[in-house]
């Protein structure tokens, strides 16, 4: 089985942290997050345009409103500019990111 979150924080307005079960620290820019949306809508921007989904204007400070389990597999992520029907798979979310030093 895949690392689990034991624990969800916000460092600050742009950074979430996640720690793993495997005692691993991710930080995760939302900004960057967001443009990372795996929904059907952002994946097909994406294979229209670039690799990464533009912000709206005015919104290059995104933030997590909320994030809420989906099963024991993902995390729906609702976000300031109104986007919410990313799911983001465990393993997806343990890609992205960085490792806390």
């Amino acid at each position: 089985m895949f690392e689990q979150p034991t624990g969800l924080s916000l460092r600050d307005d742009q950074t979430l942290v996640i720690q793993w079960s495997d005692g691993c620290r991710r930080l995760y820019q939302v900004a960057d997050l967001r443009r990372q949306c795996p929904c059907a809508t952002c994946n097909s921007e994406r294979s229209r345009a670039s690799d990464e989904i533009a912000l709206p204007e005015g919104q290059r400070q995104v933030t997590i409103q909320e994030m809420t389990p989906v099963g024991n597999y993902a995390y729906q992520i609702g976000f300031s500019d109104g986007h919410a029907t990313g799911i983001y798979p465990l393993e997806l979310l343990r890609n992205l990111g960085e490792e806390e030093p």
